[in-house]
Protein backbone atom coordinates (compact mmCIF):
# COMPACT_ATOMS: atom_id res chain seq x y z
CA UNK A 1 0.00 0.00 0.00
CA UNK A 2 1.18 3.50 -0.82
CA UNK A 3 0.33 6.36 1.49
CA UNK A 4 -0.61 9.69 -0.08
CA UNK A 5 0.03 12.51 2.39
CA UNK A 6 -1.63 15.75 1.41
CA UNK A 7 -2.12 19.27 2.69
CA UNK A 8 -4.21 21.78 0.70
CA UNK A 9 -2.86 25.22 -0.14
CA UNK A 10 -2.39 27.27 3.02
CA UNK A 11 -3.45 30.86 2.34
CA UNK A 12 -1.99 32.02 5.65
CA UNK A 13 1.46 31.09 4.33
CA UNK A 14 0.87 32.38 0.82
CA UNK A 15 -0.36 35.79 1.96
CA UNK A 16 2.14 36.37 4.80
CA UNK A 17 4.08 39.56 3.88
CA UNK A 18 6.78 39.17 6.54
CA UNK A 19 9.49 36.79 5.29
CA UNK A 20 10.60 35.72 8.77
CA UNK A 21 7.03 34.90 9.85
CA UNK A 22 6.40 33.18 6.53
CA UNK A 23 9.44 30.95 7.04
CA UNK A 24 8.24 30.08 10.55
CA UNK A 25 4.82 29.11 9.20
CA UNK A 26 6.42 26.97 6.48
CA UNK A 27 8.58 25.19 9.06
CA UNK A 28 5.51 24.52 11.22
CA UNK A 29 3.57 23.16 8.23
CA UNK A 30 6.42 20.89 7.13
CA UNK A 31 6.73 19.63 10.71
CA UNK A 32 3.09 18.54 10.52
CA UNK A 33 3.96 16.40 7.50
CA UNK A 34 6.93 14.88 9.33
CA UNK A 35 4.93 14.10 12.48
CA UNK A 36 2.30 12.28 10.42
CA UNK A 37 5.05 10.43 8.54
CA UNK A 38 6.44 9.29 11.89
CA UNK A 39 3.12 7.67 12.81
CA UNK A 40 3.10 5.97 9.39
CA UNK A 41 6.66 4.78 9.95
CA UNK A 42 5.78 3.22 13.32
CA UNK A 43 2.97 1.06 11.93
CA UNK A 44 3.01 -2.72 12.49
CA UNK A 45 2.87 -3.03 8.68
CA UNK A 46 4.92 -0.45 6.80
CA UNK A 47 3.75 1.34 3.62
CA UNK A 48 5.54 0.64 0.35
CA UNK A 49 6.30 4.32 0.17
CA UNK A 50 4.84 7.74 0.97
CA UNK A 51 3.91 10.27 -1.70
CA UNK A 52 3.87 13.77 -0.27
CA UNK A 53 1.70 16.38 -1.97
CA UNK A 54 3.14 19.82 -1.38
CA UNK A 55 0.74 22.52 -2.56
CA UNK A 56 2.40 25.91 -2.81
CA UNK A 57 5.58 25.70 -0.70
CA UNK A 58 8.74 26.10 -2.79
CA UNK A 59 10.19 22.62 -3.34
CA UNK A 60 13.72 23.44 -2.13
CA UNK A 61 12.43 24.90 1.16
CA UNK A 62 9.99 22.05 1.70
CA UNK A 63 12.51 19.28 1.05
CA UNK A 64 15.23 20.95 3.12
CA UNK A 65 13.00 21.28 6.18
CA UNK A 66 11.40 17.85 5.70
CA UNK A 67 14.75 16.04 5.44
CA UNK A 68 15.87 17.75 8.62
CA UNK A 69 12.68 16.68 10.41
CA UNK A 70 12.96 13.12 9.09
CA UNK A 71 16.48 12.86 10.48
CA UNK A 72 15.41 14.23 13.86
CA UNK A 73 12.46 11.82 14.05
CA UNK A 74 14.43 8.84 12.62
CA UNK A 75 11.89 8.26 9.84
CA UNK A 76 12.94 5.29 7.72
CA UNK A 77 10.10 4.98 5.19
CA UNK A 78 10.80 5.87 1.57
CA UNK A 79 9.12 9.03 0.35
CA UNK A 80 8.91 11.28 -2.67
CA UNK A 81 7.46 14.76 -3.01
CA UNK A 82 5.12 16.05 -5.69
CA UNK A 83 4.96 19.84 -5.97
CA UNK A 84 1.75 21.56 -7.06
CA UNK A 85 2.00 25.21 -8.03
CA UNK A 86 -0.66 27.59 -6.68
CA UNK A 87 -1.23 28.74 -10.28
CA UNK A 88 -2.29 25.20 -11.18
CA UNK A 89 -5.09 25.35 -8.58
CA UNK A 90 -6.25 28.91 -9.13
CA UNK A 91 -10.01 29.28 -9.50
CA UNK A 92 -10.81 25.72 -8.42
CA UNK A 93 -13.07 24.67 -5.56
CA UNK A 94 -11.49 22.78 -2.66
CA UNK A 95 -12.83 19.44 -3.89
CA UNK A 96 -11.64 20.10 -7.44
CA UNK A 97 -8.21 21.00 -6.04
CA UNK A 98 -8.14 17.87 -3.91
CA UNK A 99 -9.09 15.71 -6.88
CA UNK A 100 -6.43 17.18 -9.16
CA UNK A 101 -3.70 17.00 -6.53
CA UNK A 102 -4.47 13.45 -5.45
CA UNK A 103 -4.79 12.39 -9.10
CA UNK A 104 -1.22 13.57 -9.67
CA UNK A 105 -0.03 11.44 -6.78
CA UNK A 106 -1.94 8.35 -7.90
CA UNK A 107 -0.08 8.40 -11.22
CA UNK A 108 3.02 7.56 -9.16
CA UNK A 109 1.35 4.66 -7.34
CA UNK A 110 2.46 1.16 -8.39
CA UNK A 111 1.03 -0.77 -5.44
CA UNK A 112 -2.39 -2.44 -5.49
CA UNK A 113 -3.84 -0.07 -2.90
CA UNK A 114 -3.34 3.53 -1.84
CA UNK A 115 -4.50 5.38 1.27
CA UNK A 116 -5.13 9.09 1.70
CA UNK A 117 -4.06 11.05 4.77
CA UNK A 118 -3.62 14.72 5.61
CA UNK A 119 -0.69 16.49 7.25
CA UNK A 120 -1.35 16.52 10.98
CA UNK A 121 -3.15 13.16 11.03
CA UNK A 122 -2.14 10.44 13.46
CA UNK A 123 -2.16 7.10 11.64
CA UNK A 124 -2.98 4.21 14.03
CA UNK A 125 -0.13 1.71 14.29
CA UNK A 126 -2.54 -1.10 13.39
CA UNK A 127 -4.07 0.66 10.35
CA UNK A 128 -2.38 -1.40 7.62
CA UNK A 129 -2.05 -4.44 9.88
CA UNK A 130 -5.83 -4.80 10.25
CA UNK A 131 -6.51 -4.17 6.56
CA UNK A 132 -3.77 -6.61 5.56
CA UNK A 133 -5.29 -9.23 7.88
CA UNK A 134 -8.71 -8.69 6.31
CA UNK A 135 -7.32 -9.23 2.80
CA UNK A 136 -4.68 -11.91 3.32
CA UNK A 137 -5.90 -13.86 6.38
CA UNK A 138 -9.67 -13.52 6.08
CA UNK A 139 -9.41 -13.62 2.25
CA UNK A 140 -11.88 -10.78 1.77
CA UNK A 141 -12.10 -8.86 -1.49
CA UNK A 142 -11.57 -5.19 -0.65
CA UNK A 143 -12.23 -2.39 -3.13
CA UNK A 144 -12.48 0.42 -0.61
CA UNK A 145 -12.17 1.11 3.10
CA UNK A 146 -14.34 4.13 3.73
CA UNK A 147 -14.06 6.55 6.68
CA UNK A 148 -16.96 8.53 8.07
CA UNK A 149 -14.93 11.74 8.10
CA UNK A 150 -15.82 14.20 5.34
CA UNK A 151 -12.10 14.76 4.73
CA UNK A 152 -11.74 11.07 3.75
CA UNK A 153 -8.63 10.79 5.88
CA UNK A 154 -7.76 7.10 6.12
CA UNK A 155 -9.66 6.14 2.97
CA UNK A 156 -8.09 3.13 1.22
CA UNK A 157 -8.86 2.48 -2.45
CA UNK A 158 -7.84 -0.24 -4.88
CA UNK A 159 -5.91 1.53 -7.62
CA UNK A 160 -7.73 -0.24 -10.47
CA UNK A 161 -11.09 0.88 -9.08
CA UNK A 162 -9.89 4.46 -9.09
CA UNK A 163 -8.75 4.16 -12.71
CA UNK A 164 -12.10 2.70 -13.69
CA UNK A 165 -14.21 5.49 -12.18
CA UNK A 166 -12.16 8.67 -12.51
CA UNK A 167 -14.04 9.82 -15.61
CA UNK A 168 -17.32 9.86 -13.70
CA UNK A 169 -15.64 11.35 -10.65
CA UNK A 170 -14.66 14.45 -12.59
CA UNK A 171 -18.33 15.25 -13.06
CA UNK A 172 -19.17 15.23 -9.37
CA UNK A 173 -16.01 16.83 -7.86
CA UNK A 174 -16.39 14.45 -4.90
CA UNK A 175 -14.45 11.60 -6.45
CA UNK A 176 -14.36 9.32 -3.40
CA UNK A 177 -18.10 9.49 -2.81
CA UNK A 178 -18.64 8.97 -6.54
CA UNK A 179 -16.49 5.83 -6.55
CA UNK A 180 -18.33 4.48 -3.52
CA UNK A 181 -21.68 5.01 -5.28
CA UNK A 182 -20.41 3.38 -8.48
CA UNK A 183 -19.16 0.33 -6.58
CA UNK A 184 -22.53 0.05 -4.84
CA UNK A 185 -24.38 0.37 -8.15
CA UNK A 186 -22.41 -2.64 -9.42
CA UNK A 187 -23.76 -4.69 -6.47
CA UNK A 188 -20.30 -4.81 -4.91
CA UNK A 189 -21.13 -2.99 -1.69
CA UNK A 190 -19.92 -6.04 0.27
CA UNK A 191 -16.41 -5.09 -0.91
CA UNK A 192 -16.63 -1.70 0.82
CA UNK A 193 -15.70 -1.68 4.49
CA UNK A 194 -16.21 0.99 7.10
CA UNK A 195 -12.88 2.10 8.54
CA UNK A 196 -14.12 2.14 12.14
CA UNK A 197 -15.18 -1.53 11.83
CA UNK A 198 -11.72 -2.59 10.64
CA UNK A 199 -9.35 -0.36 12.60
CA UNK A 200 -10.89 -0.34 16.06
CA UNK A 201 -8.67 2.28 17.70
CA UNK A 202 -8.70 4.84 14.88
Amino acid sequence: CTYILYCPMDEAIDKEPNEKKKRQKIKAKVKQFAETMKTMDEGKVKPNNIIILNAGIKPYEFITYLRRNCEELSIKSKWIMEYISKDYLEGLSKKQSDFLCISLAIKKVSSIYFSIFYAGDVVPDNYLYEIDKLINDDLKKVLMVYPESSSYSGCLIQRLVYKQYTGEALKSEDFIQQMKQEIESQKCQHMIYNLKDIVKNQ
